[in-house]
């Protein structure tokens, strides 16, 4: 059972605690609150993030070993249920480490990063966790060796 629940906002970030669950707001850049579809829920309006939006909101906000290995374990489970070209079409509006981190764990999926590729800048760097000591030259990123084979391709 869920014990907490994380959802962004373009608003001020809060939390509650309410029926023995935890609700976090956190606050994200109105550039990258998009993403979203419209359901009815018992009579109201609720607006619900697409399964591509959310795995980028999860590896734009977290960069913990653990977060990594949730991600890449979600991508490599639900790999037949990603729109792919969709995700990366998306994670174009996001920073360039979201996007160097999302092209490092595709290119591991077999996925075509081609047009990622082409956003990328081809100075500097970035860290796909804190514990990174491996670098990979095409996406400029740094790399905990066990990466290397965390993906099947």
């Amino acid at each position: 059972m869920v014990k907490s629940v994380l959802s962004i906002t373009p608003l001020k970030p809060r939390s509650y605690h309410f029926q023995d669950l935890n609700y976090r707001f956190v606050k994200i850049k109105k550039s990258l609150y998009f993403g979203f579809r419209d359901i009815d829920f018992n009579g109201y309006k609720s607006q619900v993030a697409e399964l591509e939006k959310v795995l980028l909101d999860y590896l734009y906000y977290k960069s913990d070993t653990y977060s990594i290995d949730i991600f890449c374990e979600k991508l490599d489970s639900g790999k037949d249920n990603i729109d792919f070209e969709k995700m990366i079409n998306y994670s174009l509006k996001f920073p360039l480490t979201t996007k160097r981190k999302l092209g490092f764990l595709l290119d591991r999926l077999g996925e075509n990063t081609q047009i990622l590729m082409d956003a990328v800048h081809k100075k500097g760097y970035s860290r796909l966790t804190k514990n990174s000591n491996k670098f990979n030259n095409k996406w400029r990123i740094y790399y905990e060796d066990r990466f290397d084979h965390s993906l099947s391709a």
